[in-house]
């Protein structure tokens, strides 16, 4: 059985890094647990904190959120928080991931794998005549739309 100190050191020292958020929280409990089985009472302020503390940079919007709308929550509320942002973000990285694939399966299936790399001078052998004569020159763009948001289209 660990001693209290080094029980109250591991849980103030805890890092989430690259574990799922229910182990963490898992680990956090079970050393507040130790401690408890040991007569060392951790407040559920404390708890909380030490798991805000170890969260990560992942964590960081969600963790300030979170600081800054007082009171804090209780370990439960925390623990739904955590899961449901989780599960947003991995949401999010799973449409990024899917958009892109569908991107890099576009680009590969037309035959394009990059864009005019001559856009706005130079001279290659394939270009005719300078600048304004290839897709990439937008600065006299003005699409068609444009002039009814100043009035001048009725």
């Amino acid at each position: 059985m660990a001693n209290e100190s080094a029980l109250r050191f591991q849980l103030m020292d805890m890092q989430k890094s690259t574990q799922p958020i229910d182990a963490y929280l898992h680990h956090a409990k079970s050393l507040v647990d130790s401690l408890a089985a040991i007569n060392e009472l951790i407040s559920l302020k404390e708890l909380v904190t030490a798991v805000l503390r170890g969260l990560g940079p992942d964590y960081k919007m969600l963790v300030t959120t979170i600081l800054n709308f007082p009171p804090l929550p209780d370990f439960a509320d925390l623990r739904a928080r955590l899961l449901a942002f989780d599960a947003q973000a991995s949401q999010i990285s799973h449409d990024q991931n899917t958009a892109l694939m569908a991107t890099q399966s576009s680009l590969h299936t037309t035959g394009h794998t990059s864009f005019n790399s001559h856009r706005g001078g130079g001279s290659s052998s394939n270009r005719r005549g300078g600048r304004g004569h290839d897709r990439g020159d937008w600065r006299n763009f003005s699409p068609s739309w444009s002039n009814s948001w100043n009035g001048s289209h009725n």
